[in-house]
């Protein structure tokens, strides 16, 4: 937990405005007003500035809590959800999923989608640089040993596989004889 202290001339105005400057909403942090201000006597005498706490919840905490909601939302069951950090990176495992193939989507779009979207919840001012992975039941460990990263084999895309040339016979019988044409008489 990470303890900010803000200071202003209203309470509601110095929440507003943290709020604001840390792209982040009430609900994800605890918020304690330690002194709301006061103008005083005809904003010149006895004016006093609003204090207020903001109580920000560690990034491991602000993942599990979205995930968690978002599994409950997509009715998904699991067991657990295990964060590690190594340096800048949120290495997210979620572990004994009932259906991990709806969560993993085809070719893994789904769990990129989620992925994204828990970066897009750590990004704010001090973890610019922080990225999340995520993965589910060691599906990305599993798909890298296969072939380059799960990735389908596939033609290039101008040549498909009925419209590859041909290669010549290599002896004379199986050549055909080219077509000489004689030139025509001038009249």
């Amino acid at each position: 937990m990470r303890e900010i202290i803000k200071r202003g001339t209203s309470s509601k105005k110095v929440i507003e405005d943290f709020l604001k400057e840390c792209n982040l909403q009430e609900s994800e942090m605890k918020i304690v007003v330690e002194h709301k201000g006061s103008k005083g006597f005809l904003s010149l005498f006895g004016k006093k500035e609003a204090v207020v706490k903001f109580i920000l919840p560690k990034v491991q905490d602000r993942i599990e809590r979205y995930l968690k909601t978002l599994l409950k939302h997509l009715n998904v069951s699991y067991q657990e959800i295990e964060i590690t950090q190594k340096k800048n990176t949120y290495f997210t495992h979620i572990k004994g999923v009932d259906n991990p193939g709806f969560l993993i989507g085809k070719e893994g779009k789904m769990l990129e989608s989620i992925e994204i979207l828990l970066n897009k919840i750590v990004d704010d001012k001090e973890h610019k640089d922080d990225n999340v992975v995520l993965n589910i039941d060691s599906y990305k460990k599993r798909n890298s040993n296969s072939n380059e990263g799960g990735k389908p084999k596939t033609f290039p895309k101008n040549v498909s596989p009925q419209k590859q040339k041909k290669k010549m016979p290599t002896n004379i019988k199986g050549r055909k004889k080219p077509i000489r044409r004689q030139p025509r008489e001038k009249v």
